[in-house]
């Protein structure tokens, strides 16, 4: 259910429906693409064994 909640996360924007102009602007500013969730989760959370 997480993996689910996340992908929906990175599929929908909190922008609204027709952001991609101001998500070309952001990228702009940025000077570079954001990082994916799960390749900053993957360096940041550690996991623990069960």
């Amino acid at each position: 259910e997480i993996a689910a909640m996340f992908r929906y996360f990175e599929a929908h924007t909190y922008l609204g429906s027709d952001s991609s102009d101001r998500i070309a602007f952001a990228n702009k500013i940025a000077g570079r693409q954001p990082t994916e969730f799960s390749t900053w989760a993957r360096l940041n959370v550690p996991v623990q064994s069960p």
